[in-house]
């Protein structure tokens, strides 16, 4: 039997942080590449910080 893993739903960005990240290549210059790596640093940033509070939470050895 073949288990798949459920669809996450997508996700879902605010027309201003949308704006923002527009803002950052048409209006300072910076890369696609350069604001799509920031972006991916500061997702990462968040799942480590998570991780961390879901192992402190769970406690030692469990």
């Amino acid at each position: 039997m073949s288990t798949t893993m459920p669809r996450r739903e997508r996700r879902k960005y605010t027309p201003e942080f949308k704006a923002r990240v527009v803002k950052q290549v048409l209006e300072e210059g910076k890369s696609r590449s350069q604001v799509a790596k920031d972006l991916m640093r500061s997702a990462l940033e968040t799942w480590m910080r998570q991780a961390r509070a879901d192992v402190a939470r769970s406690g030692p050895g469990c």
